[in-house]
């Protein structure tokens, strides 16, 4: 099974859940031999005006 299996991702996802700024997330980080990984909390530090659209 590869890596990205393994995490959960495929090559066409969409987003289902909305972020803040300062939201505490949990992110799949891979071990430096990519045989497995292991959950981490991560904060968002991006601003909420960089994900609206124009017009």
């Amino acid at each position: 099974m590869s890596l990205l299996k393994k995490l959960g991702i495929t090559k066409r996802t969409t987003p289902t859940m909305t972020y803040k700024s300062r939201d505490i997330v949990l992110v799949p980080f891979p071990f430096n031999s990519r045989t497995g990984f292991k959950k981490r909390p991560a904060v968002i530090i991006s601003n909420e005006n960089h994900f609206k659209e124009d017009g």
